[in-house]
């Protein structure tokens, strides 16, 4: 099986949308807002290629474990099929991580260094073919520390390449 691992906030979900109307996913009782992300359709349009072609995707995302059924439901809304994917999400418990294997030169844990966590525990061994992220932290990580082929979705996404839903 061949796999493509895909971020899902600013990469496949216009997240920054929200920043209008506050992180939906920051603030508990806002979560449902999630729900009606606009995504963008570049990068919906390679990952349904893919899946036409018998890849599977992995969605792999910081977003806390407790968001999954707002994120799996948004997911299917867009309409993938829970069967073309996996999502992987951020359950780890930071305080009981042995972190001499990770950088640490930055005062806060970062995206990329909790993505590369996930990476090491569940995902390391799998035939990636690529990634799709938009994230510089989290490119580099993947590209330099992971040696994985890393697409980067622009940041500033013009309003044709969104569909809201």
């Amino acid at each position: 099986m061949k796999y493509i691992i895909c971020d899902i906030d600013n990469t496949l979900s216009y997240s920054k949308y929200l920043s209008k109307i506050k992180r939906a996913w920051i603030k508990e009782n806002e979560a449902p807002q999630l729900n009606t992300l606009p995504y963008i359709k570049g990068t919906y349009e390679i990952i349904q290629n893919f899946i036409n072609s018998n890849y599977k995707i992995i969605f792999l995302t910081v977003r806390k474990e407790n968001k999954r059924k707002m994120t799996e439901e948004w997911l299917e809304k867009i309409w993938f099929n829970k069967n073309d994917f996996e999502l992987i999400m951020n359950n780890l418990d930071l305080k009981v991580i042995n972190w001499e294997n990770y950088d640490l030169s930055w005062n806060r844990i970062k995206s990329y260094k909790i993505k590369s966590i996930i990476y090491d525990k569940l995902v390391k061994g799998k035939n990636i073919s690529f990634v799709l992220e938009d994230d510089e932290s989290c490119v580099q990580m993947w590209r330099y520390e992971k040696g994985l082929l890393c697409f980067q979705i622009n940041n500033e996404i013009h309003i044709d390449n969104i569909h809201f839903i």
